[in-house]
């Protein structure tokens, strides 16, 4: 029996969050082999493999589909790096085939200044990224901080999560609110609060175009990071502030833990 094509994509639409299906899906029915194959291939994470030849074996003719795209690169506690030839060779050879990627994550111990392998590997992806996330990212100073971000003017969502920057002094940038001046978009993360970076990285961000703001929030106030009154003062077109209680999530963190 024919099924009418919608209806193939709506069953597999369904199954979106089911990989195991979905990969049975491609392999018994050509007929659910085309949407099967773009909820598989849309949203990947690439990780250090070893052996690093290992990354090749991607397959190539599916690069297309890919659209979300998330980078771990691990360390050894010892601090020499283990990703070198991957994020060397690999990367710079596979992430110009992914047309389609729009969105970025960058985790785990992630060192993004600009003579650091991996910053090398994603340099041309950061031009045409409309969304990017940093968690566990590491800068040396502000003027890699402001390089970096200096490479992204489309950026419309961006997401903070724990981002070391290992020094103040210097010029982050020369001007205020010019970098990524189509955001729309702020999260900030509640993991890693005084950070003074932030200042001069908010102040240098053009967030006239911000919609929607998540901001972590002290009762007695945080001199290290801009207050929200700062923050709401910066985004005269804000529609929509998700306030979190920084203390709150610390305790459940600590009970967790």
């Amino acid at each position: 029996m024919s099924l009418h094509s919608e209806l193939y994509d709506q069953i597999i639409d369904h199954l979106a969050n089911d990989h195991l299906s979905l990969r049975s899906c491609s392999l018994t029915s050509p007929a659910l082999l085309p949407r099967s194959q773009y909820h598989l291939f849309k949203d990947i994470t690439l990780f250090p493999p070893t052996p690093h030849c290992e990354a090749r074996r991607f397959p190539v003719s599916k690069a297309y589909l890919v659209q979300s795209l998330t980078i771990y690169e691990r360390r050894t506690p010892s601090g020499v790096r283990r990703t070198d030839v991957w994020a060397r060779n690999v990367l710079p050879a596979l992430l110009p085939l992914f047309v389609s990627l729009r969105s970025v994550k960058l985790s785990g111990m992630m060192y993004l200044d600009a003579k650091d392998r991996i910053r090398m590997g994603v340099e041309n992806l950061l031009g045409r990224m409309t969304s990017l996330t940093l968690d566990d990212a590491y800068f040396s100073s502000l003027e890699e901080l402001g390089t970096f971000f200096a490479c992204l003017p489309r950026l419309r969502r961006l997401g903070l999560g724990v981002v070391t920057v290992g020094g103040t002094e210097g010029i982050l940038c020369d001007k205020e609110g010019v970098l990524c001046p189509e955001l729309e978009e702020l999260k900030v993360g509640t993991r890693h609060l005084r950070a003074r970076w932030m200042h001069f990285l908010f102040n240098a961000m053009s967030l006239k175009n911000l919609l929607t703001l998540e901001y972590p929030l002290t009762t007695k106030g945080d001199w290290w990071m801009p207050s929200v009154e700062t923050m709401l003062k910066m985004a005269p077109t804000l529609e929509r502030a998700i306030l979190i209680d920084w203390e709150v999530c610390a305790r459940e963190h600590r009970r967790r833990s």
